[in-house]
Formats: structure tokens, sequence, C-alpha cells
């Protein structure tokens, strides 16, 4: 089995917030999700898939060419975890972006629910 696709979490995390009631809300949050679902799929041709086809090419020279392991056992690991330290790299920056993404969509959707909330307790509502 493959690994986990490094940026396939982006999706759910970025867009588990619960859905706006309004339809410009409802309009605006579903052009962010095909501009953000397009963003990440530029992302995933242009660096992520790249990455893990080097790290996998790398891999497979490491069992190719590593010292038997009765000579040197920690050569075939040390190898490996060389070839997957840029896709890990990249993981963890694309994890990191996320979670700030994901942090100032809520941040502000508390300041809109807020907002709401005020103008419909000053209208009486």
């Amino acid at each position: 089995a493959s690994p986990p696709h490094p940026i396939s979490f982006a999706l759910p995390l970025l867009l588990s917030s619960p859905p706006p009631r309004s339809p410009p809300a409802m309009e605006h949050a579903e052009r962010l999700s095909t501009q953000l679902q397009s963003a990440l799929t530029s992302l995933d041709a242009s660096h992520s898939r790249p990455l893990q086809k080097s790290a996998y090419l790398c891999m497979a020279r490491c069992v190719d060419t590593a010292p038997s392991s009765a000579s040197n056992p920690s050569a075939l690991p040390n190898c490996l975890a060389r070839c997957s330290a840029r896709v890990d790299a990249f993981q963890n920056a694309a994890q990191q972006a996320v979670g700030g993404l994901q942090q100032r969509f809520g941040r502000c959707a508390e300041v809109c629910q807020d907002k709401g909330e005020a103008v419909m307790g000053a209208g009486g509502g």
C-alpha cells in the first residue's frame, strides 16, 4: 500500500466547519472550496507528485545499492530515510499551512457569526 497523499487531508480539515446559512455566504463558500480544490490539485501536480516519484526512485536505488544488512545493518534504513526526508518536509509544511488557513477561516467564521448575532439582536430578531 502506498503512503497517504501529503495533501489529501487538506479539504476535510478546511471545510469541516458548519456550512454558512445565507445564500451569498454559501455561494462564497462554494467558490472558495472550488478555488482551494484547484490550488491543491495544482500543488499536487507541480510539487507533491514529483517529490514522491523522486523519493520512490531513490528508495529503489537504496535497495539496489545498499550494503548487505550483515555488514552494515543500518545502511538500508538510513538510505530510505534520507530518500523520504524531502517528502516528509513537504508534508509537514503543507499541514502547517493548511492548519494556519483553518485557524484563519475559523476566526473569520466566528467574527461573522458574532456580527450576525449582533444585528439580529439589535433588530429584535
